[in-house]
């Protein structure tokens, strides 16, 4: 329904109420002109009929044809011979005239009504049509996302594989080294192979000659090769072997003795490995201890690995992250 047609019911509403709820007090006047008697009228018909005048005066007709007049409703004379309108005649007059302009203004701004709902009808078209197009665009959008994502995981999949590849190779090609921690800086004196060479027999009382173990050995090295001046402990020395039988018995040796004493000092003999690796390591055994809290055993195996009994059974945990979920299922109870 559009605004011109709910303004008609809303004045013919106005016309109902006073004709219904207005209640007047009228004179009843008969045909002759005779006899006025005064009386409470209501919903009856609003007629304009002419007075002595000529003049549109109201009346209301009942329903014996009586012809009901409002209670001074009729030109009358004041004191000075003027002609006046009663204050209801003009209060009728006036709502008569509002009705009639309120009609006349909603038939003036009919037509620019309707063409403002044509202007707003193509604009909602329009407007559906681009929304469609959006949700259109909308779906593609969300498929293409899915992809990406998938394809992703793909990459991030292909990404640790060649990582755990490449810390493989890595570690296979350090498989003949090993390091000496903790000599200091100067100790080694002009020949760095004889020098380890006779620490390591002595230390650990292998079989071999001194010169056995200084031919054996194909480089040895500090590294890294530039020193940090903010690190305190010295550099390591890293040893390279041609055989690898020899560089194995040394170690073993090295892991069953623990403390390994020089002149005047203790080192280490230790696997030489890659960084990933070793951070690797050392991560996993900072969790042993939590695994033991909870009633679990755990111990490091080589390269990187932590073995976790628990519950009569053998865990074989290789990355930290697996680690912590296995360290949060035995806390909630879960595993």
């Amino acid at each position: 329904m559009g605004p011109e047609e709910r303004a008609q019911p809303s004045l013919s509403k106005m016309m109902e109420v006073v004709q219904t709820e207005v209640t007047v007090e009228m004179a009843v006047v008969d045909n002759s002109g005779g006899k006025k008697d005064q009386c409470s009228v209501s919903a009856v018909d609003l007629n304009l009929q002419k007075n002595q005048t000529g003049e549109p005066s109201p009346v209301l007709m009942g329903n014996d044809n009586h012809v009901f007049g409002f209670a001074q409703t009729s030109m009358v004379e004041d004191g000075g011979g003027s002609a006046r309108l009663s204050p209801m005649e003009e209060m009728i007059t006036k709502l008569a005239g509002e009705i009639k302009k309120g009609f006349s203004v909603s038939e003036a701004n009919q037509a620019g009504i309707k063409e403002m709902c044509k202007i707003l009808e193509k604009k909602i078209d329009i407007l559906a049509k681009r929304t469609q197009l959006l949700e259109e665009s909308l779906e593609s959008l969300q498929e293409d996302v899915a992809q990406i994502k998938q394809d992703l995981r793909k990459s991030k999949d292909c990404e640790q594989d060649l990582c755990d590849k490449l810390e493989r190779i890595e570690n296979a090609a350090r498989r003949n080294n090993l390091r000496i921690l903790n000599i200091s800086e100067g100790e080694e004196w002009n020949d760095i192979k004889a020098y380890c060479a006779s620490l390591i027999k002595n230390s650990l009382q292998l079989e071999e000659s001194e010169q056995e173990i200084v031919t054996d050995m194909q480089r040895v090295h500090r590294y890294p090769f530039r020193r940090d001046p903010a690190r305190k402990k010295p550099q390591k020395i890293l040893i390279n072997f041609l055989i690898y039988a020899l560089k194995e018995k040394i170690l073993l040796q090295a892991l069953k003795q623990k403390t390994l004493r020089g002149n005047g000092f203790s080192f280490e003999v230790r696997s030489d490995l890659a960084a990933t690796t070793l951070n690797r390591k050392w991560e996993l055994g900072n969790r042993i201890e939590n695994f033991k809290k909870l009633g679990a055993s755990a111990q490091l195996k080589f390269p990187a690995t932590l073995r976790v009994m628990y519950n009569n059974k053998i865990y074989n945990l290789r990355d930290i992250k697996t680690a912590d979920k296995f360290l949060e299922s035995i806390r909630s109870g879960s595993l």
